[in-house]
């Protein structure tokens, strides 16, 4: 009976959601083609639902783009249709009245005589505002080919009329009379068939793709979830372990669509660090490095294999955001089962990759990774039981080891990490004893020794454990500001009103509403069969969610994504949910474990793991995506856990993240990376790739971007010999490899939380003492130094001003002038620059 049903009523339901979106599409496409062409269509354009308009082109031969006297411009068009009686011009008026008298004329081709002509007032026209000019209607003007000519009276410079220079196009609209369509069955279908292929003129393919898919995705969803509630349980049980597929292939799909369509000049500081090590340099003894060194070995074995080209090494990141997707959907699959970790995963991973300043293989995507497999670890052994409880502390040592080479790739970030999640391990322990306890913190600590000692040790043998100290500890802490800047400041900034009021309406809502559902209901929340069909459903929509930007339009994406518009104009309430979510589940836990009540535990030690990677992000000045997305994810599924009547709260929350992924998918793709007054062109323009600079094969880029790579290449190549000393301040080492050249002291890059105040007066000195032969400098602005100094050195003045006095005394005593001068354009619409960005080249 159920599929007899579904048979006729979810076709029916395909149908009317088909001419619904079609119908919504073509006027969301229609006014955007308009505003994007400048040219807003009267009002008499589609007033009429019986009038066909039709886009036709000017001769290319016209004489002239102004319509001076005496001047005239034709064009010769077929008919598409009979009944053609309006031929609409838009002129541009220069945003004044023009005194001028027009004549418009229309006739077949070939006659000698015009069908119609009449004088018209210049004045009455309004700036691209295509102008009616209206004649007897000709009921048979099917395929015939006419000829219109506009020409002007007294038409002269400062008092013209203007055609565009570029869209050579007027209106031909067909009126057809109502009464001849209600008498005329033939001629009404010809004007169906007419109507709905002008309408379909305006969509391209992607267009009328994406219309199909809403219209199957959505009752099939419909049918999955009724069919889920009814004797038909969907039988998916056996397939749940391969459900990572989905998330893994949504975010290879995605990651591939712009692996390689963004390039910008500040990519590249690693490989220039990778590429003194495997020259024989060691860091911290040799170079300055100012994190832990399990990252720069990763990427030294990496590029001494493959070498130092982007493109390998975006491969190579690549595979680590796909390894982060798996681990993050086997979180959620011990926490919440495998139906809302492979929907978690996938809106999880492409929430986390919306960062501005996104790099597959940069050190945070490898700290996020090994942290996500230690919390797996984690829950493996919380969850442990029967024959895998003797293997708990083998899950617990393994936890330790993955944290240390969290830690071992960033330590700021890694600490905290580890902090958090030793405390919830620890919190959980005691409910067991106190042997439980020093096992429990024995294997953890264990763990995390041995990766610890090897490096420890590694650093002794090669003369470097003093200046590692100095530079990984001291260093980085001053160049961060200090402890106190490093581990509150962020922490203090979350005080405000704003998240306070947020964070309170969110424990009230939680409070009272979870009350409610919980008393009413008397059901605790669990995972019915409708989460199997729904999510399953839901993690399928993400693969044409992250295609279809690339297929239509963007009004149509901003309609799509009206929803989660409202999640991107709150943005602050991520943060909020991301913070308060955990900090809540473990109060819960807290006041559960008081009274002596059972409480999930694998949500207890996955706050701590969050609270951990939040904390870690706020030790670089703020809360970013990497740090939030934990969080985030977690209170996203939790919402999707707890039941809603007819299931459709989960309904909701799966459409908001959907429409919510289309804003984070187009703003990618727009702008893939935003840093400092640094953009990327949209992905999905023209750009141009090089075979000239190895290391650029294969990467795609503006043109303006790549000529500038080249000429700076140049510049460097040719002012310097190889094995003399070239200067890229403050964040461009990538130059070095494109050169074959090396810095000229023991700084690579001098940003500001990079450098501390203290080596960047020796580094000034050490220019001084070894001027370059070129200096390539990128001056971002002072509102760039001013905000890293407000934020890192307390208003006060950064070393980084003693090493650009030393540049400006190089200069002048050196005699060296400007070969090359750019003014780097801002590719993004979107993103101001608050700065003209220069980047400038002396030479000797």
């Amino acid at each position: 009976m159920f599929k007899k049903v579904a048979l006729i009523f979810l076709p029916l339901v395909s149908i009317v959601l088909f001419i619904i979106s079609f119908t919504y599409v073509v006027a969301i496409k229609r006014d955007q083609t308009n505003s994007n062409l400048n040219y807003r269509m009267s009002n008499l354009s589609y007033s009429d639902i019986t009038t066909i308009t039709q886009n036709e082109r000017w001769n290319q031969t016209s004489s002239t783009n102004e319509l001076l006297a005496k001047k005239k411009i034709d064009g010769n068009f077929t008919a598409k249709n009979d009944y053609l009686g309006i031929i609409a011009i838009p002129f541009y008026t220069h945003n004044k009245s023009i005194n001028d008298k027009i004549i418009f004329r229309i006739k077949e081709t070939g006659r000698k005589i015009w069908y119609y002509q009449n004088t018209y007032n210049a004045a009455q026209f309004q700036s691209n505002i295509p102008f009616p000019f209206g004649f007897p209607v000709i009921k048979n003007s099917k395929n015939i080919s006419y000829t219109l000519e506009v020409e002007s009276l007294s038409g002269r410079p400062g008092n013209v009329l203007s055609f565009s220079k570029t869209n050579h196009y007027f209106l031909a609209k067909y009126k057809f009379s109502r009464s001849d369509l209600v008498k005329n069955p033939n001629l009404f279908s010809q004007f169906f068939v007419a109507k709905v292929s002008s309408q379909l003129s305006l969509l391209s393919f992607g267009e009328i793709l994406s219309i199909l898919l809403f219209s199957v995705f959505f009752p099939l969803i419909l049918y999955l979830g009724l069919r889920a509630r009814t004797s038909a349980i969907i039988q998916l049980n056996k397939y749940e372990k391969l459900f990572w597929l989905f998330p893994v292939f949504v975010l290879l799909v995605y990651n591939l669509i712009f692996l390689n369509r963004f390039y910008p000049i500040t990519e590249g500081w690693f490989s220039t660090y990778a590429w003194l090590f495997n020259h024989g340099q060691f860091p911290y003894r040799d170079f300055y490095f100012f994190l832990t060194p399990f990252y720069l070995i990763i990427m030294s074995i990496f590029t001494a294999i493959f070498g130092y080209d982007i493109l390998y090494l975006r491969i190579f990141g690549l595979g680590v955001i796909l390894l982060m997707t798996y681990f993050l959907h086997k979180n959620f699959e011990i926490i919440f089962g495998a139906p809302i970790a492979a929907f978690i995963a996938t809106f999880g991973m492409i929430y986390y990759q919306s960062n501005n300043a996104h790099i597959t293989y940069d050190f945070i995507q490898f700290l996020t990774l090994f942290g996500l497999i230690q919390s797996y670890f984690l829950l493996r052994y919380v969850n442990a039981s029967g024959t895998e409880a003797n293997l708990g502390r083998k899950w617990v040592f393994l936890a330790g080891l993955f944290a240390a080479l969290a830690f071992l790739t960033k330590q700021s970030n890694g600490a905290m990490i580890i902090a958090f999640s030793f405390a919830g391990l620890l919190l959980l322990s005691i409910s067991k004893g106190k042997k439980e306890v020093l096992r429990t913190s024995l294997s953890y600590i264990g763990g995390f020794a041995v990766p610890v000692i090897i490096t420890i040790l590694w650093l002794f043998a090669n003369s470097a454990f003093s200046q590692f100290f100095e530079q990984v500890l001291s260093g980085a802490v001053a160049a961060k500001g200090g402890l106190v800047q490093i581990f509150f400041a962020w922490f203090m900034g979350l005080l405000s009103y704003v998240f306070i009021d947020r964070f309170m309406n969110i424990i009230f809502l939680v409070l009272v509403f979870g009350y409610l559902i919980y008393f009413f209901t008397g059901e605790k929340g669990k995972n019915g069969n409708i989460n199997r069909g729904l999510m399953l459903v839901a993690s399928s929509i993400m693969l044409p969610v992250v295609l279809l930007p690339l297929l239509i339009s963007k009004g149509a994406v901003n309609e799509l994504s009206k929803l989660g518009q409202i999640v991107i104009n709150n943005i602050i309430d991520i943060i909020v949910a991301a913070v308060s979510t955990p900090l809540i589940s473990i109060l819960t836990a807290g006041i559960f474990f008081i009274l002596k009540k059972p409480f999930n535990k694998s949500i207890f030690i996955f706050s701590f793991v969050s609270l951990g990677f939040i904390y870690g992000t706020g030790t670089s000045a703020g809360i970013t995506q990497v740090g939030a997305f934990a969080g985030f994810c977690l209170f996203i599924a939790l919402m999707l856990h707890y039941k809603s009547v007819l299931g459709l709260g989960k309904i909701f929350i799966v459409l908001t993240c959907i429409s919510f992924t289309f804003i984070l998918v187009e703003l990618k793709y727009e702008v893939p990376y935003f840093w400092w007054n640094m953009t990327s062109p949209d992905v999905r323009v023209k750009l141009q790739t090089t075979n000239e600079i190895k290391m650029l094969r294969g990467m795609y880029t503006s043109a303006d971007n790549m000529r500038l790579i080249k000429e700076v290449t140049a510049e460097i190549s040719s002012g310097s010999k190889p094995g003399e000393s070239v200067l890229l301040f403050p964040n461009i080492p990538v130059f070095y490899l494109f050169a074959d050249r090396k810095p000229p002291g023991k700084a690579v890059v001098h940003w500001f939380d990079f450098l501390p105040d203290g080596m960047a007066v020796k580094e000034a000195e050490l220019i001084r003492k070894n001027p370059p032969k070129v200096i390539v400098y990128l001056d971002l602005g002072p509102s760039v130094w001013e905000a890293h100094e407000r934020l890192f050195r307390n208003g006060k003045p950064s070393g980084q001003r003693r090493v650009n006095e030393a540049i400006m005394e190089v200069i002048k005593s050196e005699k060296m002038h400007i070969s090359k001068r750019y003014v780097l354009t801002n590719d993004s619409k979107r993103y101001a620059s608050t700065s003209k960005v220069l980047l400038t080249i002396w030479r000797k």
